[in-house]
C-alpha cells in the first residue's frame, strides 16, 4: 500500500470511505469526566493550524488534534490528555510501516524485515521525526516537564508522534494517516533502515571500535524470548560501557545480537563524529537502563536538545537508542 501521489489536492484521500470524525459519544475517545476536555493550549487555534500545515493535513474534528498535543502531565488540570490516542497510532504506525517493508523488500525474511521495522519506529527515529518537523514546539505540557532549553524527553516525543497518527486516523482514515507517515514524516527514515551493510560481522566492528575508543568490549543482554519452540524470536540489547544502547530481533539469539551490534555500531559512530561527549572514552562511566526515566533527566533534556541540531545529517546520527523495547513499554 504506497500512499498515493500528492497532486494538485493535498488531501485527496479524504473523499475516500473513511470512518468519520469522533467523538466522546461513540466511544473513540474519553467521555468527559466533568469539565474534562483538550488543553486550553493545546486547542489554541493557531497551534493547531501551525501543526496542520506541518503534516499537511487538515481536521475535520479539531478536538481530536488538539487532545494529541495535551501531553499527560496536564491531566490534573482536568484536560484529556493522549495516552489512548498514542496507543492506537502506534498500531496504525505499526500496520503501516508492516506493509510498505512486506511490499518493497519481497525478497527479504522476516527477520530483516523486524529488524528493519523496529528501527524506523524505535522511540529515537519517532522523536527525531517530531523534531524535524517542528512539532516539539507545539506539544503541550505542564511546567517542569520541558528541560533548560525548552527540550522534551525522546519517550514524551515519540508519543506525541503515534498520538498525532492516531488523531488523523480517526478524523479521516488509513489512507492519510498513511501519507503522513511515509511521505511526510518517515520516508527518509525508511530508506536509510533498510540500506544494509549486506554480508558485514557487526558485532565484531562494533568491538573493534569500542576496544579502539575506550579499550571497553561490548556485551549483550537478551530482553525477552516470545514464540514457540519452533519459531522463537529474540530481542538482545547491546551494553557498552554500562549503557544499554541498540536492541536487536532475530530467530536465534546471536541473529539478534547481530542487529543490536549494527543499531549500536550506526549510534555509536555518530555519537564520534560529532565528537558528542556519550562517545565510548568521552563519556562518564555510568549504568543506567534505558526507560524513559533518564530522558526526564535534565542532562538528557540538553542532550536532546544538541542532538536535534543533526537531524538533517541523516537516520543514522538520529537514532537515539536510550530506550527499553517499544513492546515492553506499551505492556507497562
Amino acid at each position: 500500500m504506497p500512499a498515493p501521489p500528492m497532486k494538485n489536492d493535498p488531501h485527496p484521500s479524504r473523499r475516500l470511505a473513511r470512518p468519520g470524525p469522533a467523538s466522546s459519544s461513540d466511544g473513540l475517545i474519553p467521555a468527559p469526566l466533568g469539565r474534562a476536555s483538550p488543553d486550553p493550549d493545546a486547542a489554541d487555534p493557531d497551534r493547531l493550524e501551525a501543526v496542520e500545515d506541518i503534516i499537511d493535513y487538515e481536521f475535520d474534528d479539531r478536538e481530536l488534534l488538539a487532545i494529541a498535543l495535551t501531553h499527560a502531565s496536564l491531566r490534573s488540570s482536568g484536560a484529556i490528555a493522549n495516552e489512548r490516542m498514542e496507543f492506537l497510532g502506534d498500531a496504525i504506525l505499526g500496520l503501516v510501516v508492516s506493509e510498505e517493508l512486506f511490499r518493497r523488500f519481497p525478497n527479504r525474511d522476516e527477520g530483516e524485515l523486524t529488524r528493519s521495522k523496529s528501527v524506523v519506529v524505535s522511540t529515537g527515529s519517532l522523536a527525531k521525526a517530531t523534531r524535524r518537523l517542528g512539532v516539539d514546539d507545539l506539544v503541550a505540557v505542564s511546567k517542569g516537564v520541558r528541560g533548560k532549553r525548552g527540550a522534551l524527553p525522546s519517550s514524551l516525543l515519540a508519543g506525541a508522534f503515534e498520538s498525532i497518527v492516531g488523531a488523523i486516523y480517526l478524523d479521516g482514515g488509513l489512507e492519510p494517516a498513511a501519507r503522513f507517515i511515509l511521505e511526510v514524516a518517515l520516508g527518509d527514515d525508511i530508506e536509510r533502515a533498510t540500506a544494509d551493510r549486506v554480508g558485514e560481522n557487526y558485532k565484531a566492528l562494533l568491538q573493534h571500535l569500542t576496544q579502539r575508543a575506550s579499550g571497553t568490549t561490548p556485551t549483550y543482554r537478551v530482553v525477552s524470548v516470545i514464540g514457540p519452540e519452533h519459531g522463537k524470536l529474540f530481542r538482545v540489547v547491546a551494553v557498552v560501557e554500562g549503557e544499554e544502547l541498540g536492541a536487536g530481533e532475530g530467530n536465534t539469539k546471536k541473529e539478534a545480537e547481530q542487529a543490536a551490534a549494527r543499531v549500536t555500531l550506526t549510534e555509536l559512530e555518530a555519537r564520534l563524529a560529532r565528537g558528542d561527549a556519550t562517545a565510548p572514552g568521552r563519556r562518564r562511566r555510568r549504568s543506567r537502563s534505558p526507560v524513559s526515566d533518564a530522558d526526564a533527566d535534565a542532562d538528557a533534556h540538553d542532550r536532546d536538545a544538541a542532538r536535534a541540531d543533526d537531524d538533517d545529517d541523516g537516520f543514522a546520527a538520529g537514532l537515539d537508542l536510550e530506550r527499553e523495547p517499544r513492546r515492553e513499554r506499551r505492556q507497562r
